[in-house]
C-alpha cells in the first residue's frame, strides 16, 4: 500500500533512510529542512502487510526522488507522479532500475553519473596544500544579491542548459536555500562576471550534497574550480558534514578525486525530453 505521508510517520521512516545516509542525502535534508507540510514538497511511502516500509518518494518542485528495496512497487509511484506536468526522476541507478519500465521513456532521456562522497580524513591531505594559493582569497560567498548573476552564469553552461530549470524557478531556489541556510554558492568573478561556481544543497545536520559545479568554457584549465571546492570543502570540514556529490564528466571526476572524493555508486535522472 501506498499513501501520503505526515509527520506522524516520521519515526517510521527516518531509520528506513537511514540505512544508507549518503544516497538518502536529499529526502533526508529535505524532511529535516522543509517538514512534510510545504507546498513544493509531498512524500509518499509504500508498506507492506506488516506495516514495514518497503519504499519513500519523495516530490522537491517537479522532481521525484525514489528509495527503496527490491520488488517496491515502482509503478505505483509512477502513477502518482503523472498527476504532475514534466516531472522528473532522480536517485540511485540501481533503485531507479525498477522505474524505467513504467516511464515513457520515448519522450524521456536518461542521464547516468557517478555519485562520490568525502570523509575528513580523505580531504584533509587535498585541501591543505592548497589553502596559501593566492586564488583562494578571490573566492567569494554568494549573498541574495549574486543569485541572478549566478543562474545567468549557469545558463551559459551547455550541460546545465540541457538539465536545468527554468531561469526565475532557479532564482528562488537559490534565494530560498541561501535565506534558509539548507545551501551556499561558492564563487569568482572577473571583470564584473561569474566565471565560476559551486553550491551546496540538502544541507542538514549530518551531510551536505556538492551541486552545480561550473567553470565558463572560455575560463577552464586555471584551476578556478579546483580552488573554490577546495575552500568549499575546507568551510564544511568544520561543520563535520559528510559531502557527495554526482558528476558525469572524467574531467570534473579527477578534479573531484584530487580534492578527496571517490565513487560510491551511480545517480540516475529520467527528464521529459520537452525539457531539453
Amino acid at each position: 500500500m501506498i499513501r501520503k505521508l505526515t509527520s506522524n510517520d516520521h519515526d517510521v521512516i527516518s531509520p528506513f533512510l537511514q540505512k544508507e545516509p549518503s544516497i538518502n542525502l536529499f529526502i533526508i535534508g529535505d524532511i529535516e529542512n522543509f517538514g512534510y507540510d510545504a507546498d513544493f514538497q509531498e512524500l509518499w511511502a509504500e508498506f507492506d502487510n506488516e506495516n514495514s516500509v518497503k519504499a519513500v518518494m519523495l516530490r522537491y518542485h517537479d522532481s521525484f526522488i525514489v528509495y527503496g528495496i527490491k520488488g517496491y512497487n515502482a509503478q505505483g509511484f509512477v502513477e502518482i507522479s503523472k498527476e504532475y506536468k514534466d516531472f522528473m526522476f532522480c536517485g540511485s541507478g540501481g533503485i531507479l532500475d525498477e522505474i524505467e519500465p513504467f516511464l515513457p521513456m520515448d519522450k524521456m532521456v536518461r542521464r547516468d553519473m557517478y555519485f562520490s562522497e568525502c570523509t575528513a580524513d580523505s580531504v584533509k591531505t587535498a585541501v591543505d596544500n592548497d589553502l596559501s594559493s593566492d586564488l583562494i582569497n578571490y573566492v567569494k560567498v554568494a549573498e541574495i544579491s549574486d543569485v541572478r548573476r549566478l543562474v545567468e552564469a549557469q545558463k551559459k553552461i551547455e550541460e546545465f542548459a540541457s538539465f536545468g530549470s527554468p531561469f526565475e524557478e532557479l532564482v528562488q531556489r537559490f534565494e530560498r536555500n541561501i535565506k534558509s541556510q539548507t545551501g551556499r554558492t561558492y564563487y569568482i568573478e572577473k571583470d564584473g562576471m561569474i566565471i565560476s561556481g559551486a553550491s551546496t544543497s540538502a544541507e542538514n545536520s549530518m551531510s551536505a550534497m556538492i551541486v552545480g559545479v561550473f567553470t565558463l568554457p572560455e575560463y577552464r584549465g586555471e584551476g578556478y574550480a579546483t580552488i573554490i571546492l577546495k575552500k568549499m570543502l575546507s568551510d564544511m570540514l568544520e561543520t563535520k558534514k559528510t559531502l557527495c556529490l554526482f558528476y558525469d564528466n572524467p574531467k570534473a571526476g579527477d578534479i573531484y578525486k584530487r580534492c578527496g572524493f571517490y565513487d560510491i555508486g551511480q545517480w540516475r535522472i529520467y527528464r521529459a525530453e520537452n525539457e531539453l
